[in-house]
């Protein structure tokens, strides 16, 4: 139902579009259901999606380029990375 009441929107396309077009890597705190992972993801750039409720992250391990994506379940307070990110969306 996430997906249906919070789905693609217009702020969904500029976050989007902050990335560029040259692969980069990419953190969505606070990720959900993958929405705007998967977009970053089917775009060619490295993404983590991180995201406390587990139940999210299993919706979004069903996306279409899910397998391209890290996934964590974490706060965003505890999330540590050894990655350095060239974006960070929440």
């Amino acid at each position: 139902l996430h997906d249906q009441d919070c789905g693609w929107g217009v702020d969904s396309a500029f976050y989007l579009s902050l990335a560029g077009s040259e692969a980069r890597n990419v953190l969505d705190l606070g990720c959900g259901t993958g929405i705007l992972s998967n977009a970053y993801a089917s775009l060619g750039h490295h993404v983590t999606g991180v995201d406390p409720a587990q139940a999210m992250l299993d919706v979004a391990r069903h996306k279409q380029h899910a397998h391209m994506i890290r996934w964590v379940c974490s706060s965003a307070q505890a999330f540590r990375s050894a990655h350095r990110f060239d974006l960070i969306v929440m």
